[in-house]
């Protein structure tokens, strides 16, 4: 059986600016909290944050997760002091 929906009247609808804002916040706030996990985990085993290390981890990243996080975000939560 194939069910078929009629096509909508209208076009679909460009995301608005808040919509887009709030994408943008949430990519970034994401990137941090990923930083700030990685950088927890790295105290938890008894070794020191650093942009070295942290960048070491970062490049060891795929690059489709690179791709979804803000390296700046996520280097300031890595290497960063926690907030």
């Amino acid at each position: 059986m194939i069910l078929l929906w009629p096509a909508p009247d209208t076009a679909p609808t460009a995301p608005t600016s808040d919509q887009i804002k709030a994408s943008a916040r949430a990519r970034l706030d994401a990137s941090l909290k990923e930083g700030r996990t990685t950088r927890q985990v790295m105290l938890e085993s008894g070794k020191t944050p650093s942009d070295e290390l942290c960048q070491i981890l970062w490049d060891r990243k795929p690059h489709s997760e690179q791709q979804e996080l803000r390296y700046a975000m996520w280097m300031h939560g890595c290497a960063g002091s926690p907030q």
